[in-house]
């Protein structure tokens, strides 16, 4: 087995055990809040630009809540912090069937040009990420426990 697939299998086996119904905004009340088709930027292809998407799903969660589409539960109060796998959850919500690997590689280079902060929050068990009010610093020499890898992994998890 190679080092791509030891990882992969890893997140893969973690993301399987996860809620993967999708997640769109709302306020207090529970009425849908939609994204701006004026903050999404697309690629030529017409495909969503990924790190924008995760940009923007973070630039949300500052001001809204997060509502689970199936179940109709508020899942998580605006300001918080949230995992990749919730930021996924909003992208699917908006692009059904996007990948979560492309999403952690674009919240990786975020993270790099400092646009975006993670870190492994031991609360909730997973690497959680923010636009608003960064950390300390940018740091992407951290363990992302849930996945037992390195987050400078995320770089290039298709390589």
């Amino acid at each position: 087995m190679t080092m791509l697939e030891k990882r992969l299998g890893k997140i893969e086996d973690y993301n399987s055990l996860q809620l993967d119904s999708p997640l769109c905004f709302c306020n207090s009340r529970g009425k849908e809040i939609k994204i701006s088709k004026d903050d999404l930027k697309f690629n030529p292809s017409g495909t969503p630009h990924r790190r924008n998407l995760v940009k923007v799903i973070l630039d949300y969660t500052y001001e809204w809540y997060s509502k689970n589409t199936v179940t109709g539960d508020i899942e998580t109060e605006p300001g918080r912090n949230r995992s990749i796998i919730d930021i996924w959850r909003h992208a699917i919500y908006l692009y059904p069937g996007l990948g979560i690997l492309r999403l952690m590689e674009a919240s990786f280079d975020l993270c790099e040009r400092r646009e975006i902060c993670g870190q492994f929050c031991h609360k909730v068990e997973r690497t959680v990420f923010r636009s608003h009010d960064l950390f300390e610093s940018a740091n992407t020499e951290f363990d992302c426990e849930e996945y037992g890898i390195r987050f400078s992994t995320w770089k290039k998890l298709h390589e």
